[in-house]
């Protein structure tokens, strides 16, 4: 948006409802896919008009009863096109200053079940565009299971934050997002209990079992973790038997690992990273709303807008303090042959990236993540230089800003 004003450019948008269905899929991978698409063409257009829309294509039966919706995107914009020639060399990933961003968009693309298509005239504009198509659950009501455990209810407004009571158990291994998951929870009165990883998480349900103490409300579940990861940890906690509903909160939420995380007994799940409406309509499905009082006379929008300003602070000295030696210690693990922590190391700045909203980063942490699947190394020196490049360029606009917070905390 800001380069785009910047411009003059004009910046339209139009996504079409899919009525009474919700689309199974990854929102974190999709947006990365967009907003790569957007930034290309917002840089390659010097007037006009930038256009991001979304139809639905088709419905049909799907497999095991469920019903898909085919999705087709586009971006458009009116810049200054490419030739034959830079089309080829976009594809082959050689075309200055859209390669990268380019080769990961069409990566993330083909993962979703789809191909990207390019459409561009020298002088007149490109387009880019692809269809992907998601299962579907039904959210008005019907008796499938999905719609039976996260039917939406209880919804708090837009504007106004809601107030619970009771305890929340988080399983989470990365610092920063323990303190981002639980303010938002400290925010809407729940307190928080953290395990670093799900063993640890998976002991403290026994403890209170065999205490006979009351059991935690809800669980919020990450799905990588080291000692114990979070379908194994989730699948010890629903064979107790104590109730308590495991909800996944993770980056993975296509249709495959959600049926996974049904298989293991989590109905429910929170995308990462999440807004927090987001975070107050599931807790919503488990809590009670109670009656809210905002402090200093704030209409609830300002009240909310200023914790929000508050917590972004705090992410941001977070990032900076825990990211400042990530590639050294990546780098250290790959030498060292431990791939499943540098796997890990990756999956974590990619999901702090995300956080800041530092994308370019996101999507170098994606891409070393992805080389070093399954314990296997693909990483090449140009992986860890493009990480290495996007980090200091993140650390270098986020650090005076956490050097500003951290005086204005000292001044007050």
């Amino acid at each position: 948006m800001p380069k785009a004003a910047k411009k003059g450019l004009i910046l339209h948008f139009y996504a079409e409802p899919a009525i009474r269905k919700m689309p199974l899929g990854d929102p974190a991978r999709l947006s990365h896919a967009l907003m790569n698409l957007l930034s290309n063409a917002v840089k390659f257009t010097n007037t006009g008009i930038v256009k991001l829309h979304s139809a639905i294509k088709d419905t049909q039966p799907g497999r095991w009863r469920k019903k898909t919706v085919t999705i087709s995107f586009e971006v458009k914009d009116s810049g200054v096109g490419m030739t034959g020639e830079q089309i080829e060399k976009l594809w082959q990933d050689i075309y200055g200053g859209a390669g990268l961003g380019f080769s990961v968009t069409k990566d993330i693309v083909k993962m979703m079940g789809g191909k990207l298509a390019v459409e561009s005239t020298a002088g007149l504009g490109s387009k880019f565009s692809f269809d992907l198509t998601f299962d579907t659950i039904d959210v008005s009501g019907t008796d499938t299971p999905w719609a039976e455990k996260i039917g939406v209810k209880n919804i708090p407004d837009e504007f106004e934050m809601p107030m619970f009571e009771g305890e929340v158990l988080l399983c989470e291994d990365n610092p920063m997002n323990q303190q981002i998951v639980c303010e938002h929870l400290a925010r809407v009165g729940l307190k928080t209990v953290v395990a670093e990883n799900g063993k640890i998480g998976v002991d403290m349900v026994q403890r209170r079992v065999n205490n006979n103490e009351k059991q935690f409300d809800l669980i919020f579940m990450d799905m990588h973790m080291p000692v114990m990861d979070g379908l194994e940890a989730a699948s010890k906690i629903l064979e107790l038997g104590t109730g308590a509903p495991v909800v996944a909160m993770t980056a993975n939420i296509m249709s495959n690992d959600l049926e996974i995380y049904r298989m293991s007994g989590m109905y429910d799940f929170v995308g990462k990273p999440f807004t927090s409406q987001q975070l107050w309509r599931c807790l919503s499905k488990y809590f009670k709303s109670l009656s809210r009082q905002t402090p200093d006379g704030l209409v609830p929008a300002e009240y909310r807008v200023q914790v929000e300003n508050k917590l972004r602070q705090k992410i941001i000295t977070h990032f900076v303090k825990d990211n400042r030696n990530k590639i050294a210690e990546i780098t250290d693990a790959i030498r060292a042959n431990d791939i499943k922590l540098a796997h890990r190391l990756a999956h974590t700045l990619k999901g702090s990236a995300a956080q800041v909203g530092k994308i370019l980063l996101q999507q170098a942490a994606l891409e070393v993540e992805q080389r070093l699947k399954d314990e296997q190394n693909h990483v090449t020196s140009r992986h860890m230089a493009v990480l290495e490049t996007e980090l200091n360029a993140a650390l270098a606009e986020l650090e005076p800003l956490a050097d500003e917070f951290s005086h204005t905390e000292k001044r007050m």
